[in-house]
């Protein structure tokens, strides 16, 4: 490393951390391990991932926060009524802010003092879920840059969707309103020296929240993919049956009866659906391709392990993804990563993933419009053998755009920088 690079040393404050759990902890881990790959960093996360960390920690300098009895029981309760009765699973992330404060709250007392002292010249906290959770930490960095995020917030339903979201319990996302009555809401916002943005979206929810921040504001994507699912990236045009997949939970927002119906629109092309995946919606999904007379096309394979996925990405050819309601959608980049061309509605963080030299956006205006939309978009791959290549290679150079490795680079210049404005207006 160059001898005039400032060699950061960060507190890293991500309370979700574990390789060994799906979604926000797992994607918190691959962040923090390539940062600290290229930075000094003390991570501080709670106990519950000593577990998944421990294995893969390496020596690197990790802090557990335990909970106390209290919250403890009171998260088991929580828990338990949110998967008895799934129309409490718009609340959850209001329903967590006890063990949230709690774990903040411990943060300060024991760090406090050493932010104060100088011992670190970086402080960076990636919330678990919306901005607007209390980092009571941040109040100690008056002379320590403080970095906050990525952050995202919950996307809304495009218009042409509101039966959906209505049938999704969606009236009580209103509820989630609750959050930012919260104490300590948009606190950690409004102290920050620069707030990551997880998605355009986000972003401008943050400009129309916190005016004042708008410089402060920077776009950087939650999620990201690892080198190794570049491993065998399929380039080229499919020989013979053009196989299509979808790979996500089963709910309703998710989209794959619109995909089904898309299918039963192209009866004259050689076409083969493998929808991986579980939930509540697989029965009437069958039993509407049973009704499209399509059970000869169409696949389910129930859920997956990680490695079996990866198998359905490189034995593919064209990743069809209508999900309407998508903040991030990690599948979406794990597809083209295999070089799978995507198609996904034009909303959303799979929207800002997929461009036009890797696939196509249809229009979310209605069902009927996502319907013919990934229809016309299958049917043009299908009629257009010289548009697989370029879309494939698009689609794996896409991807790449996304590695670990790149966005741990990122935050690290993002940390020297920060580093720099603070120390130069110390100076004044």
């Amino acid at each position: 490393m160059h001898k005039n690079l400032i060699r950061p040393k960060t507190l890293l404050l991500m309370e979700e951390c574990n390789p060994a759990r799906p979604s926000t902890p797992l994607v918190g881990y691959r962040l923090f391990d390539s940062i600290s790959r290229i930075s000094d960093v003390t991570l501080v996360t709670h106990n519950r991932n000593r577990e998944g960390l421990e294995p893969v920690r390496n020596g690197r300098p990790v802090v557990y926060i335990r909970e106390s009895t209290a919250i403890a029981n009171y998260t088991k309760v929580m828990e338990k009524a949110v998967q008895q009765h799934t129309v409490l699973r718009p609340l959850f992330p209001a329903l967590r802010y006890p063990g949230h404060a709690e774990f903040s709250r411990t943060v300060h007392d024991l760090f406090e003092d050493t932010i104060r002292s100088g011992k670190f010249n970086m402080v960076h906290a990636v919330p678990p879920v919306q901005s607007g959770f209390p980092i009571r930490l941040s109040r100690a960095c008056t002379d320590t840059p403080f970095l906050l995020g990525p952050v995202n917030s919950d996307l809304s339903f495009p218009r042409g969707f509101q039966n959906i979201a209505q049938n999704n319990s969606a009236i009580y996302n209103l509820l989630r309103g609750l959050i930012r009555v919260l104490p300590g809401y948009g606190a950690a916002c409004k102290r920050a020296d620069r707030i990551l943005a997880g998605s355009v979206h986000t972003e401008d929810m943050l400009k129309s929240l916190f005016p004042g921040k708008q410089n402060a504001l920077s776009l950087f994507p939650e999620n990201g993919i690892a080198e190794s699912s570049f491993s065998s990236p399929r380039i080229g045009p499919p020989q013979g049956t053009i196989k299509l997949l979808f790979v996500g939970r089963l709910v309703p927002h998710k989209g794959a009866d619109m995909l089904i119906e898309a299918l039963a629109r192209l009866p004259l092309l050689d076409l083969e659906l493998t929808i991986v995946g579980d939930g509540p919606e697989r029965a009437p999904l069958e039993e509407l391709a049973d009704s499209w007379e399509l059970r000869d096309r169409v696949t389910f394979t129930g859920h997956l392990s990680r490695e079996a996925v990866s198998k359905h990405y490189n034995s593919s050819d064209l990743f069809c993804f209508p999900s309407v309601r998508e903040s991030s959608g990690t599948v979406v980049l794990e597809a083209m990563a295999a070089g799978l061309p995507c198609i996904v509605p034009d909303h959303g963080g799979i929207g800002e993933y997929v461009t036009p030299s890797s696939g196509f956006k249809v229009s979310p205006t209605s069902r009927k419009a996502v319907v013919h939309g990934t229809a016309d978009a299958i049917d043009t791959m299908a009629r257009t053998p010289q548009l697989w290549t370029r879309l494939s290679r698009g689609a794996v150079d896409r991807a790449r755009e996304f590695l670990w490795d790149r966005k741990g680079e990122q935050i690290v210049r993002i940390y020297r920088e920060l580093i720099e404005q603070k120390r130069a207006s110390s100076r004044r």
